[in-house]
């Protein structure tokens, strides 16, 4: 986790052909790097180890990357656009660029922290929930989140758990904590809800849960993503429905496979209106082939 939120090289020194699968695959869901280094947000208040446990990245697509361009030069691309040079004016300290990952346009803007545990021992990592909550991006149209109070999605990537949070503990005093096993970590995605339109709430491909998609396309009732499928890469992805109808229908790879409804989210009236879904998951399996990597839904 520490080598992925802070963007820089990586170096597998172990013999790879000891290693299982599942440890392989644990290396393949931080890479590519993305050049971006996160926040610490406990610097000056760390844990009896005396290092930091909290690092944030914000993914957005409001700086629309070029898919044209491989991962290494994506990743250089990021690193230069977020160093600092002499020969450049200072960016707006507020824009909160350093430290946001450009993702596919449609994916929206949420925050990306670790939590780590350094200790021999098992311990709780804690840190405010409003810390958590991802910037608002002036370029970026104002989310029903914000206008409806419905609510965040929030992702634990290693552990592929979901939980729905109400915008009432948004508050200062509450926080969001996570029991960890010695030298154990996770990483968390926070993501605001939208009324109406299907959402992309993650996978277990990439970290960053947006940097591993090519492409995405919404409407009221489907949304269909394209995965970057340049390497042999499976996991369960994420999604979002702004319904409780059972009537669903998922291709994956243009073949039609059968979701899994992982939970679904509380009711939230608005007026004579109720809001709300479900998060369902579906298998993805690429095999470094060009068709590969396409997750298909529509619902009623």
């Amino acid at each position: 986790s520490i080598v992925a939120m802070t963007g820089g090289m990586l170096l597998l020194s172990d013999d790879l052909s000891q290693l299982t699968s599942e440890r392989i695959r644990v290396a393949t869901r931080i890479f590519p790097v993305t050049g971006i280094t996160a926040v610490v947000l406990d610097l000056h208040s760390t844990s009896v180890s005396g290092i930091p446990s909290l690092l944030r990245l914000w993914c957005t697509d409001s700086l629309s990357p070029d898919m044209s361009f491989n991962a290494v030069d994506l990743a250089s691309r990021n690193s230069m656009r977020a160093s600092f040079s002499p020969m450049r004016p200072w960016k707006n300290p507020f824009s909160r660029e350093r430290n946001s990952i450009p993702v596919a346009k449609g994916l929206g803007t949420w925050s990306v922290v670790s939590f780590s545990n350094w200790l021999d021992v098992e311990n709780i990592v804690s840190v405010p929930i409003i810390s958590l909550l991802p910037p608002e991006i002036t370029s970026e149209k104002k989310c029903d989140s914000d206008e409806l109070n419905l609510g965040y999605h929030v992702f634990a990537f290693w552990s592929s758990k979901y939980i729905w949070v109400s915008n009432s503990k948004l508050d200062g005093h509450k926080t969001i904590s996570k029991r960890l096993g010695p030298h154990e970590t996770e990483i968390f995605h926070v993501k605001p809800v939208h009324a109406s339109i299907p959402q992309y709430v993650g996978s277990e491909l990439h970290f960053t849960c947006g940097y591993e998609v090519q492409s995405i396309s919404t409407t009221a009732k489907s949304i269909e993503l394209q995965f970057k499928n340049e390497s042999k890469r499976s996991g369960f992805v994420y999604l979002y429905i702004p319904s409780f109808s059972r009537a669903i229908h998922v291709t994956m790879n243009r073949i039609s496979v059968r979701p899994e409804i992982v939970t679904r989210t509380p009711q939230v009236i608005r007026g004579n209106i109720t809001y709300g879904g479900q998060i369902i998951r579906v298998y993805l399996v690429m095999n470094g082939s060009s068709t590969d990597g396409n997750v298909s839904c529509q619902f009623r």
